[in-house]
């Protein structure tokens, strides 16, 4: 079955799962934009299974769009799929809610493909993220590749993972935690990761505390030369909390594969048993100081240890002894 924009049409939701609706199925469908569609799936209802699907050319010049949404919604689960759009992959949160005190969770996403039109680069499609949560909970993607961002309206990472209220809407339970990146291919990225805990706007708009992201088992390929940006790891700010980072293989280009916005302390960090070729001149860049300098008043009780670095600088090997230098 196949759900598709007419020609020249500016369409909004090619299909809509309205909030409420329960046990929707989607097999074997593809959902094809005209290069003027802003969203394939608005997922807003209750315990969703979309396995096979197909959500190609999902896009708008100058507007932000999203091959699948989640705002309203709980509990998906995305199989064995293609999601490509002009902005966003996925994206959970967002926009206002009709259900007050609501975090979209239980959303699973395995074996796909998250990507972005290469064609379009240069074009005005608002590229920003392959996956990104405003307002989530209990999020697994695993066995999936996510692909093809570059600067444009961001700065070019390809998971975001920062808690917002949408609009003016009062929202203070809004979260993004327990969140698991499994043994995914992340490629033709400028950056990597963009994690915060708080949200940048919460003298204004409060936010819940960021926490409990885990990244095993992935493998990113980063060249912020080829697609912009800082070509780094991770960027993380406003104290997110809990993250682990264990048996990732990273490739990058930037001046440091862990950048940190602003002076709040991250706590529960953990870097163990990766592989990191090239993780910069800074290594771990901080307002505190770079190449790990001052690293535990930035990341108190934080671990950097049994990793194997390539290309490592002096002063980073000095101050985190317990890794494996090429």
């Amino acid at each position: 079955m196949t759900f598709d924009s007419a020609p020249g049409a500016s369409t909004n939701d090619l299909i809509a799962i309205r909030k409420g609706t329960a046990r929707t199925s989607l097999k074997d469908v593809i959902v094809e934009g005209n290069g003027a569609t802003k969203r394939g799936i608005a997922a807003n209802g209750r315990d969703m299974v979309f396995d096979h699907i197909q959500v190609k050319r999902i896009g708008r010049v100058g507007q932000e769009t999203q091959a699948v949404a989640i705002w309203d919604g709980t509990g998906l689960t995305i199989r064995d799929s293609f999601l490509e759009a002009g902005s966003t992959g996925f994206l959970s949160g967002g926009a206002v809610t009709a259900v007050s005190n609501h975090v979209p969770a239980d959303i699973l996403i395995e074996r796909s493909v998250l990507t972005h039109p290469l064609e379009w680069r240069g074009k005005g499609y608002v590229n920003k993220t392959a996956f990104e949560c405003k307002n989530c909970r209990r999020v697994v993607v695993r066995d999936s590749t996510l692909e093809n961002v570059w600067v444009d309206a961001q700065t070019g990472y390809a998971i975001v993972l920062t808690a917002s209220q949408a609009g003016s809407l009062a929202s203070p339970e809004t979260t993004v935690e327990d969140v698991l990146f499994e043994h995914n291919t992340i490629r033709n990225v400028g950056s990597g990761v963009n994690a915060l805990g708080f949200s940048q706007h919460s003298a204004t708009n409060p936010t819940q505390r960021g926490h409990n992201f885990r990244f095993l088992r992935n493998t990113f390929v980063i060249s912020g030369a080829q697609f912009g940006g800082h070509g780094s790891l991770m960027q993380l700010g406003w104290e997110p909390a809990d993250i682990v980072w264990e048996d990732n293989t990273v490739t990058q280009d930037g001046t440091a594969f862990i950048h940190v916005a602003d002076r709040k302390p991250i706590t529960g960090f953990v870097f163990r048993n990766n592989r990191v070729s090239k993780p910069g001149t800074y290594g771990v860049f901080t307002p505190l100081g770079s190449r790990g300098t001052r690293f535990l008043d930035m990341f108190p009780g934080g671990v950097i240890s049994q990793n194997t670095f390539a290309g490592a600088n002096s002063i980073f090997k000095a101050n985190f002894p317990n890794n494996v230098y090429q």
